[in-house]
């Protein structure tokens, strides 16, 4: 949560069209699905500024990825242009498309 509020913050200064969130060596506890909706509904909340695409790169460990699918899916219902990816290169491709 302290993120998304670090990214609406600075988003009057920087004006940053895409994101890109390096979670790999974050830990997220495996039931977290109710931490995911709570980052879903606090994102939603700010849909008007987080207009561009915003990348999750998530760490290889555990189920990492897992989780960052489920926040993606939680996202794209919620109409956010929002993709994990477990590669960095990847991620950077895409939010400088």
């Amino acid at each position: 949560m302290q993120i998304i509020d670090e990214i609406i913050f600075s988003y009057a200064i920087f004006q940053q069209k895409n994101i890109l969130c390096d979670f790999r060596e974050a830990f997220f506890p495996d039931e977290s699905m109710t931490e995911l909706l709570d980052i879903a509904l606090a994102m939603a909340r700010y849909r008007h500024v987080l207009k561009g695409r915003i990348a999750h790169v998530a760490g290889p460990n555990g189920g990492q990825i897992q989780i960052a699918r489920n926040l993606e899916n939680l996202l794209t219902l919620k109409n956010f242009n929002y993709r994990c990816f477990s590669d960095m290169e990847a991620a950077r491709n895409w939010v400088s498309e």
